[in-house]
């Protein structure tokens, strides 16, 4: 199976793993040349497509690469904008060019909201909400923009107009990686796929969205009509609406190839949509095959399955069939510090809060949520006494070291946070991450006793709020988190 890639990214990086290995695959093969680097170890120029979140800015990083975007063409929700317009955690596609060094150079880069409308139905404890009859998940991996105060669920009022980036998991969930307010423009706009579609009354559904399309544009159909399956664009102007008059419908496509390409790499992010086999699934509805020889990074063959988040990355060939040299496995950032930074270590890629080394690296989602406002934010921006936000996941377990997947900077905040799984206890104490715990009588148990957490914890997701003294974090209120 063809490599596509070359070490570029830093040594201590999880991108730098995967490319290197990906090298070491195609030095075992022949010497014919394949897309992106020939069997002999020389790289070649190939066209690429990327689909993915964006993670940092300095031209724009997605899925752990840098994209030189100096002389790309920006599409913004359908027309000419910039890389302005783009904001962290946002899914873009780009397609360009890697060059003999393996540099990349965007040539297209097109952004659309998943979702436009207003939010309903908002459940912060369930970490769910509503938009166009659509149900959209929150989770550690998504950014709030920073017009929410605070900058999570609780933000958001019922009836708030917002626009919502993300990919669709197998169940049509919506899955944010961004959440801001609405450009003012007041178009709702929804993607999905059509079902119950019905040509003589001119409507379809999209889940739990009713859209009548007698009225609309419609584009990009083969039949002039939409049919069950098809994954659409829909908008129209009753944001609030159940049922959607739609002003435009267009079919599409999710093919990675153009026609014009020849030798085409292809980087994919998102949720397996459809699952036959490890050998055999969609990610993010577009075709993956895997092999023998396919480098499987964070997890094994036999952790594939529905709903599993991955990003794929391989060549595209003539039938649109992602064939996989690579496939990392995203693990959730259930774990989640705030604190204030102690230690930063710009060489190593790390940083340390709480006491708890934090490895930050190009898959790492970087942003300034603070007044320093920085567009181009990275660890030799971060300072000791900064308060970060930072979400991720324990690699190794075991290791008490966390693998960033989201950090933002903040303005001071109030309580330090801690989130993970229990160690140990010892009442009045336990344990997170190696972080001592310190209970008190005025701690508060949330909807659990004190007997019953400390009797139950180990094991056991837990959130604390609470205050450093010293080295140990003394709790000021408790939740368990897996309940």
């Amino acid at each position: 199976m063809s490599s596509l890639y070359t070490a570029s990214a830093s040594s201590h990086s999880r991108a730098g793993i995967w490319l290197l290995a990906a090298i070491a695959i195609a030095a075992c093969n022949s010497d014919e040349q394949v897309s992106g680097i020939d069997r002999g170890g020389a790289p070649v120029a190939s066209a690429v497509i990327t689909t993915g979140s964006v993670t940092s800015f300095g031209s724009v990083v997605v899925n752990g690469v840098r994209y030189d975007t100096s002389d790309a063409e920006f599409i913004i929700d359908s027309v000419p904008g910039s890389e302005a317009d783009l904001e962290i955690g946002q899914v873009i596609t780009v397609r360009g060019q890697i060059d003999a060094n393996d540099a990349r150079t965007a040539v297209r880069v097109e952004f659309d909201d998943q979702l436009v409308g207003q939010a309903m139905n908002i459940d912060s404890s369930a970490g769910r909400l509503e938009v166009l009859g659509q149900i959209v998940r929150i989770d550690g991996g998504t950014s709030f923009d920073k017009e929410f105060s605070p900058r999570s669920l609780e933000g958001i009022s019922s009836g708030d107009v917002i626009a919502i980036s993300g990919f669709l998991d197998a169940d049509g969930l919506t899955v944010a990686t961004r959440i801001g307010p609405d450009d003012g423009n007041a178009v709702a706009r929804v993607h999905g796929h059509v079902s119950d579609a019905d040509t003589g009354a001119m409507t379809f559904r999209i889940n739990a969205l009713t859209v009548d399309y007698s009225a609309a544009m419609i584009e990009n159909f083969p039949g002039g009509e939409p049919a069950n399956g098809d994954f659409v664009e829909v908008e129209g102007s009753e944001i609030s609406s159940a049922e959607l008059a739609a002003d435009r419908v267009s079919l599409e496509s999710r093919n990675l190839r153009d026609d014009d390409d020849d030798d085409l790499v292809g980087e994919i992010e998102g949720y397996i949509t459809r699952f036959n086999s490890p050998a055999d699934f969609d990610v993010d509805g577009q075709p993956v095959v895997t092999d023998a020889q396919t480098l499987f990074e964070l997890g094994v063959a036999v952790d594939l399955d529905l709903n599993v988040k991955v990003q794929a990355f391989g060549s595209v060939d003539a039938a649109n069939v992602l064939r996989a040299d690579v496939i990392r496995f995203e693990p959730p950032g259930i774990l989640a510090i705030a604190a204030q930074v102690e230690e930063v270590n710009v060489a190593a890629g790390t940083i340390t809060l709480l006491g708890i080394l934090v490895r930050v690296d190009e898959l790492t989602r970087l942003e300034d949520q603070s007044d320093d406002d920085e567009r181009i934010f990275d660890l030799s921006d971060m300072n000791v006494g900064d308060w970060l936000e930072v979400h991720g996941f324990e690699d190794p377990v075991g290791s008490n070291t966390v693998s960033a997947t989201l950090l933002e900077r903040e303005d001071d905040g109030d309580d330090v946070e801690l989130t993970g799984f229990v160690q140990s206890v010892a009442d009045p104490e336990f344990s997170i991450l190696g972080v001592t715990i310190l209970t008190t009588d005025v701690t508060e148990f949330d909807d659990i006793s004190r007997a019953e957490f400390f009797s139950d914890a180990v094991g056991r997701l837990v959130e604390v709020e609470g205050q450093l003294s010293g080295q140990i974090l003394v709790a000021e209120e408790i939740e368990l988190e897996d309940d």
